[in-house]
């Protein structure tokens, strides 16, 4: 099941998620972390086992946010501003949404993001609006089903 259809407020066809709140990510468990690691909480604890716990949901729950500073945060500490098309460094470096967010790659996880620099982006960007893997009433349809999904 994927996680857009765990959580009714995540719309993969818009950048941010402005609705989301952690909670929804993150639901309290049953004595247990609400992060999903499984650790039984102890003490005086209540939602999270550790520290550790707390910044890793923290950190994915404002990258599905749409958070421009988190993203890019974690997309340098994964590739090191290295170009993943070129292998080139680029000050002006992009995090790029690998499935495009007019097609459904909004509200997505690091996975789906991509290091390019300044060139590749701008190349990418016009392939991507020029070779669209859907029509426009495609991508209509799907926002429109994704927004009446009752979960069935």
């Amino acid at each position: 099941m994927s996680i857009h259809k765990k959580i009714k407020q995540l719309n993969p066809f818009v950048r941010y998620q402005k609705e989301l709140k952690l909670i929804d990510l993150y639901p309290s468990l049953q004595g247990l972390c609400a992060c999903g690691c499984g650790e039984k909480l102890s003490g005086k604890k209540t939602r999270w086992h550790s520290v550790n716990c707390s910044d890793h949901a923290y950190k994915q729950f404002t990258v599905l946010k749409g958070n421009n500073q988190a993203i890019r945060e974690s997309v340098y500490e994964r590739d090191n501003g290295l170009c993943k098309h070129c292998g080139v460094y680029d000050e002006k470096w992009q995090a790029d949404h690998i499935l495009p967010v007019h097609i459904g790659g909004g509200a997505c996880s690091l996975s789906n993001y991509q290091t390019l620099c300044y060139d590749c982006h701008l190349e990418k960007t016009y392939k991507d609006c020029h070779h669209k893997l859907y029509s426009s009433q495609d991508a209509s349809n799907l926002l429109i089903a994704s927004l009446y999904d009752d979960g069935a």
